[in-house]
């Protein structure tokens, strides 16, 4: 079982087409809509903000989650449709009646979805407008310009596959995603759709995606900052042809080792392509109380602006963690045993200072990809997270997003 970074990612399932056009929505061509549609019905779990102030089509989704089966997911960028009055939630609604009739399929079967700029009138028009072109141009070879349509800030698509055997049959697990900034759990601002040919219940589906969330998407940080608009859906149709899953046996750890794979092979590309981020951080915590506690210490260390800008800075002040570990007031830990590596060297060790081995880690910190492991020597849970640095090129960026 291997996860491949594939062009075209979203439509490798069986049973699924998608499409990408320009609708008008960013100007000059971009492409700014997306469509996805699965030949038969599908079941479909979600995850979406836990912000208070919810997108449109955040709330619409949320209501058609409810519903046992599901064929279309339609996403626009360019336009968040959220904090712009309740008239923009109507136009949310005709263009899934109208989809709906177009695909012969009812509007609660559709997923909404938008990202981009907040508090602008939705141009529900320009969308509409395209959508017969969006059904026309529905191919399982056009998944690519899928994954193009839904970019904001990004300056590359994330989409992957993964194929493995369930019940003797092969099944395939693909998804395409977006997200660059306002990274923060839970979730992490971003959309990310999957599309699988394995049959399985709509509840352990939900169960799947909600133990692979916790481990991954809401373990990664590029700014503190949550979105309005974040959506993690997946779409599972069964063309696959296995016996439904319907208990936590052997086929349904398989899918979630399936699942669990790709959506940590995401949630990293999501924050190598953060907003001015020039470095990628895996910080894996270990000999902490429990769980709970091994994530607060994992996300201490993430959230931190002074950690954030030593990485960038290649400083391997290893001051900044102790710091940001002993902020944390229900962290059951007295910290006279910690032990810090840069790699695989230790810069701090049961306690003691290894000043011999800064200018290891100095080195360790100018690469791309840094690994940290802080062992806090109160238990013996663990937690992982991926975290970035903090650049002057973020900063500009948003300075500019909407000027």
């Amino acid at each position: 079982m291997k996860v491949i970074n594939k062009k075209g990612a979203i439509t490798v399932p069986r049973g699924f087409k998608a499409a990408g056009v320009h609708c008008g929505i960013k100007g000059k061509r971009t492409l700014d809509v997306a469509l996805i549609f699965s030949e038969k019905k599908a079941r479909a779990a979600a995850v979406f903000t836990t912000n208070k102030v919810k997108a449109w089509p955040v709330l619409i989704g949320q209501k058609h989650l409810l519903a046992p089966f599901h064929r279309a997911i339609i996403v626009n960028s360019g336009n968040a449709n959220c904090s712009n009055g309740v008239k923009n939630k109507e136009k949310v609604k005709k263009i899934c009646q109208l989809l709906a009739r177009l695909l012969n399929i009812k509007g609660y079967e559709i997923f909404p979805s938008s990202t981009g700029v907040i508090g602008r009138d939705f141009p529900h028009k320009k969308v509409t407008s395209c959508i017969p072109l969006l059904i026309k141009k529905l191919s399982r070879t056009k998944g690519h310009e899928a994954a193009q349509a839904i970019l904001t800030t990004d300056t590359k698509t994330k989409e992957a596959t993964v194929s493995f055997s369930i019940g003797g049959k092969t099944a395939t697990l693909s998804v395409m995603a977006k997200g660059a900034g306002m990274l923060h759990p839970n979730m992490a601002t971003m959309l990310i759709f999957m599309t699988t040919d394995v049959n399985i219940s709509k509840q352990l589906l939900k169960e799947a995606l909600k133990i692979v969330t916790t481990r991954t998407f809401n373990m990664i940080n590029v700014d503190n900052d949550m979105s309005t608009n974040d959506t993690l859906l997946i779409l599972a149709n069964g063309a696959a042809g296995n016996i439904c899953i319907k208990k936590k046996g052997k086929d349904f750890f398989h899918f979630l080792k399936a699942l669990g794979m790709i959506s940590y092979y995401i949630a990293k590309e999501i924050v190598r392509d953060g907003e001015g981020v020039t470095k990628v951080c895996e910080i894996h915590i270990q000999g902490a109380h429990n769980t709970d506690q091994a994530k607060q210490a994992a996300r201490a260390l993430a959230d931190s602006m002074l950690f954030k800008t030593a990485l960038h800075g290649a400083d391997p002040n290893w001051g900044r963690i102790v710091a940001a570990l002993g902020a944390q007031k229900k962290l059951k830990c007295d910290f006279t045993g910690l032990t810090i590596m840069v790699g695989r060297y230790p810069v701090l060790k049961k306690g003691k200072p290894y000043s011999h081995n800064l200018k290891n880690a100095r080195a360790e910190l100018k690469k791309k990809e840094v690994h940290f492991t802080i062992d806090l020597a109160c238990g013996k849970a663990y937690a992982d997270c991926i975290t970035s640095d903090l650049t002057k090129k973020y900063i500009e960026i948003n300075a500019k997003y909407t000027t």
